[in-house]
């Protein structure tokens, strides 16, 4: 899976074995006033998607909103205060 932040590849593999391969675009910093779908939240943070559903159900991973038809989305400001709170070492 490429981390391009300016889009990338997505693979999927399905229950039955066959993979399915999508473009994803991943928004600059600068054009982030939408919200994110889990595909773009999994390649700019190098995860697949499921493993952003497995931090949901374990409560770990940035806050999302979850609408009443089930789809999920991420706020970027969310995103980037989590990666923040998970800073460590180094100089100031």
């Amino acid at each position: 899976m490429s981390r391009n932040l300016n889009g990338g590849i997505v693979t999927a593999k399905s229950a039955s074995g066959s993979v399915a391969t999508r473009a994803v675009m991943v928004k600059s910093p600068d054009d982030r006033t939408s919200l994110a779908k889990p595909p773009e939240m999994a390649e700019y943070l190098g995860k697949t998607v499921q493993g952003l559903a497995v931090w949901r159900t374990k409560g770990m991973g940035p806050k999302f909103i979850k609408f009443e038809n089930g789809s999920i989305r991420y706020r970027w400001s969310d995103v980037d205060a989590w990666l923040s709170a998970q800073e460590v070492g180094g100089a100031a």
